[in-house]
Formats: C-alpha cells, sequence, structure tokens
C-alpha cells in the first residue's frame, strides 16, 4: 500500500514538473517574440530612414541631369573657373555615391527579415550592416571637411578679415557635429535597440536548449 501511495506521489509530481516545464517554455516562447519584435521595429525605423534619403536623392539627382542637358541659360550665364568645376564635381559625386550607397544599405535592411530567420543569420546579417554604418558615419565628418574646405575656396574666405574666417569655421564646426548628431540618432540609437533584443534572444534561446 505504501508503494502504491509513492508511486502516486512520484506521478503527481512529474505531471507538475512537466506542467512548469510547459510553462516555461511557453513563456520563453513568447519572450522570443517579443524580442524578435522589437528588434525588427528597430530596423524598420532604420529602413525608413533610408527611404526618405533615396526620396530626398532622386528629384536632386533630375534637376542636377536638367540643368546639364537643358538649362543652357543657366549654364551660359555661370561663369565656369576651377572652382566652380570643382564644387560641381563634388556635388554631383556626392549624390551618385550618396544615392548607390543608400540603396545597397536600403535594400540589404528591407530584406533583413528579423522573424523569418535564424537568430545567428539575423545577428550576422545586422553585424554586417552596422560594419557599412560605421563606414559611413567615418565617411561623414571627412566629406563634411571638403565640402566646406571647397566653399570656403571657392567664395575666396581666405581674403575676408580673419573673425569672417572664424565665423565661418566655427559655423562648419556645429554644422557638422549636428549632422553627426542626427545620423547617431536616427541610425546607431534604433541599431542599437536591434542589438540588444537579438542578443536577448540568442541568451534564451541558450537557456531554452
Amino acid at each position: 500500500m505504501e508503494l502504491d501511495d509513492l508511486k502516486k506521489s512520484w506521478n503527481v509530481l512529474d505531471k507538475q514538473l512537466q506542467k512548469e516545464t510547459i510553462v516555461d517554455e511557453k513563456q520563453i516562447a513568447e519572450l522570443i517574440t517579443k524580442y524578435q519584435e522589437n528588434a525588427a521595429k528597430g530596423l524598420s525605423e532604420v529602413t525608413r530612414f533610408q527611404k526618405k534619403s533615396l526620396i530626398v536623392a532622386i528629384p536632386l539627382i533630375l534637376l542636377m541631369v536638367f540643368i546639364i542637358l537643358y538649362d543652357t541659360a543657366f549654364l551660359s550665364n555661370l561663369k565656369i573657373t576651377a572652382k566652380v568645376v570643382s564644387m560641381f564635381i563634388y556635388a554631383v559625386l556626392t549624390l551618385i555615391l550618396g544615392f548607390w550607397w543608400d540603396l545597397k544599405t536600403y535594400r540589404f535592411s528591407r530584406n533583413t527579415k528579423i522573424a523569418e530567420m535564424s537568430t545567428v543569420e539575423a545577428m550576422e546579417r545586422m553585424n554586417t550592416f552596422r560594419k557599412w554604418m560605421s563606414i559611413e558615419f567615418k565617411i561623414i565628418p571627412v566629406w563634411s571637411v571638403g565640402f566646406f574646405a571647397l566653399y570656403y575656396w571657392l567664395r575666396d574666405y581666405h581674403t575676408q578679415p580673419l573673425m569672417v574666417q572664424v565665423v565661418f569655421g566655427a559655423f562648419s564646426a556645429v554644422a557638422v557635429a549636428c549632422i553627426m548628431l542626427f545620423v547617431h540618432k536616427k541610425l546607431f540609437k534604433h541599431l542599437n535597440e536591434v542589438k540588444k533584443n537579438l542578443d536577448e534572444i540568442k541568451e534564451l534561446e541558450g537557456e531554452n536548449k
């Protein structure tokens, strides 16, 4: 009789443990889904920002093409100098290369489906994307310095009083800082959230094995 009672107690305990395991697995699955949604939301914010950048670039490129091909009055009245040509080439290369880069990264982020990928694949793609964004973040100040240097040369600021040059230099530095902060807010803030959520998913999956 005591043996039967012991067996019954073990059966009850075993069923209770199975129920707790099922509850734990369900909670883990719900947490993973939540982190996946948060990661996907953060990535969608980055993708949306890139899309806006492309939308802004398209009319600028079309305007430049129109000026080159059709606006002969504008070109004929423009004094073609080495400075103007340099600035024009710089602007054209910026638009073309910038559009190509934004299109490449936009497609990559848009095709990164975190909820449909394994955690390892999603993390690998996001690591690649973060490397690309880090390169872009380093190029921005270099490009900005080049732009303001050309504008300084184009406007002959070196012939202006020292105070004018100081003000121009200070304005340029503030503008570069604002651009960097804007990009960091729009990109890396969300990318950090994506990384954080993917790390949480990886940890949960490791505990669930």
